[in-house]
């Protein structure tokens, strides 16, 4: 193999891995950027519902916020919890669309000074 085809089968073979390369790294971070949107969403909803009292405001308010995720609100002892699902496309091998599924939850204590409006 001469010198000249050894440095373009490396700069190709380079250019392959960097691609495979951003392409991990894009699906990880729109992985991690779509769980902490959603556990700041669970977040707000169960604060939200903490502070009036009623979990079905928290499924209203993740509507709102998310109209094409999932969630559940319920009542454990004196915690409000929510949780919040979304799926999200990637990209994966050999371009075949991928879909995977990310949560968020979050808890708040019932306030004692809740309001009733």
């Amino acid at each position: 193999m001469s010198r000249g085809s050894a440095v373009i089968e490396s700069i190709v073979v380079g250019f392959i891995a960097a691609l495979l390369l951003l392409q991990v790294t894009s699906a990880a971070a729109r992985i991690q950027s779509t769980g902490d949107e959603l556990t700041e969403i669970a977040q707000s909803a169960a604060l939200f519902a903490a502070h009036h009292g009623d979990a079905e405001l928290a499924e209203s308010l993740v509507v709102d916020l998310k109209p094409d995720a999932s969630v559940s609100a319920w009542m454990r002892g004196s915690d409000v919890v929510v949780r919040v699902e979304a799926q999200i496309p990637l990209v994966g091998p050999e371009g075949s669309p991928v879909t995977i599924t990310i949560a968020g939850e979050a808890s708040a204590r019932m306030s004692p000074f809740r309001s009733n409006r």
